[in-house]
C-alpha cells in the first residue's frame, strides 16, 4: 500500500516538476534564439551547437538528474530496509548475520550489474604478452 502511495505521489510530482522545468528552459531557449541575428542563426556551426543543447528525450536534463538521484535513494532505502528486516529475522540464528551480509552484498551486486552492465563487460578479452 505504501509503495502505491509513493508511486502516485512520485507521478504527481514528476508531471508537475517536468512541466515547470520544461517551461522554464523553453522560455530561456527562446530568449537565447531571439538574441541571435539572422546571419549568426543561419551559420552551420551555430546550428550544430543549438542542436547539441536541445534534449534528445522528452524530459529535460534537470528532470533526468532528479529522477536518477531519487531512484538511487529509493533503491538504497529498499536495500537497507531489506537488510534490517533480514537481520531481525535471522540475526539470532547461527551464522544469521553472515547470511544477512551475504544477501545484502548479493542484492547490491545484482543492482550494480543491472545499472552498469557495459562498464563491467569488455568487448575484447584482455591478452597479456606480445
Amino acid at each position: 500500500m505504501s509503495v502505491n502511495l509513493l508511486r502516485s505521489i512520485l507521478l504527481h510530482v514528476e508531471t508537475t516538476l517536468d512541466s515547470n522545468i520544461g517551461q522554464f528552459y523553453t522560455v530561456h531557449y527562446f530568449q537565447a534564439l531571439a538574441r541571435l541575428d539572422l546571419p549568426t542563426f543561419e551559420d552551420v556551426a551555430v546550428q550544430r551547437q543549438i542542436q547539441k543543447v536541445l534534449p534528445q528525450t522528452s524530459c529535460s536534463i534537470v528532470w533526468q538528474t532528479i529522477m536518477t538521484i531519487s531512484s538511487a535513494a529509493f533503491k538504497s532505502l529498499t536495500l537497507i530496509s531489506q537488510f534490517i528486516i533480514l537481520i531481525r529475522v535471522v540475526g539470532k540464528q547461527r551464522n544469521g548475520l553472515l547470511l544477512a551480509i551475504l544477501c545484502f552484498i548479493y542484492s547490491m551486486m545484482t543492482l550494480f550489474m543491472q545499472r552498469w552492465p557495459t562498464t563491467l563487460r569488455r568487448s575484447k578479452p584482455h591478452t597479456f604478452g606480445p
